[in-house]
């Protein structure tokens, strides 16, 4: 059993996926005086994903971790933004402009896999454990233990429960909870304009169709 002093020393966070909330949470722990262990069910790093646009709000909480500029830096503000039917015919365009003057901070296009590796830089060589899929955890009076599929274990002062929509961890203290269709089916691409149409009436933004 922990004494006092031995639970104002474990500043150990599990963090149970390498996604971009995982990983935030993880600097945030870190400029905390925290030690995390990121641990992440892929084996290794991987690119996967399309374009992510952060608001005004993502952009503040960025800043925060230390990763705005950098941010800023490998993505495009947004200049535009349309929303239309799924036949082309426009609906609304976005003020993007006023929301930017409002909130103190335009939005920002980027690359999931370029955030990731902007959060990655900001913390601790070896923070991320790949290959590392949970199957169980299991707590005490001042601490958890997270056990994984391969047979290893690690354990820390607290466990977040970063690992998406099929959460293993939601999953254990909630039990299972379908998804509910909400009705409205959406389509996400990338892609990219000749310079052409940048430099003109299109410019950087981004375009939702439904």
């Amino acid at each position: 059993m922990f004494d006092e002093a031995d639970k104002n020393r474990n500043k150990k966070a599990l963090i149970i996926g390498g996604g971009i909330g995982g990983l935030a949470a993880a600097r945030a722990l870190h400029m905390q005086g925290w030690e995390c262990c990121v641990c992440e069910k892929a084996d290794s790093r991987t690119g996967a994903g399309a374009g992510i646009v952060l608001a005004a709000n993502a952009m503040k909480a960025l800043d925060r971790l230390g990763a705005g500029d950098a941010v800023r830096a490998q993505g495009s503000p947004v200049r535009q933004g349309l929303i239309r039917t799924w036949d082309g015919k426009r609906i609304t365009r976005l003020p993007v402009e006023e929301q930017a003057r409002r909130f103190g901070s335009e939005s920002w296009m980027i690359h999931r896999a370029d955030l990731h590796a902007v959060l990655i830089a900001l913390l601790p060589v070896d923070t991320i454990i790949y290959g590392r899929r949970l199957v169980r955890f299991e707590q005490t009076e001042w601490n958890v233990t997270a056990h994984f599929e391969n047979g290893e274990t690690a354990t820390g002062a607290l466990l977040i429960g970063a690992d998406g929509l099929h959460s293993t961890v939601r999953r254990a203290l909630f039990g299972h909870t379908p998804l509910r269709y909400a009705g409205f089916p959406a389509v996400r691409g990338i892609c990219r304009f000749p310079e052409a149409r940048i430099a003109g009436d299109v410019g950087e933004g981004f375009e939702a169709w439904g």
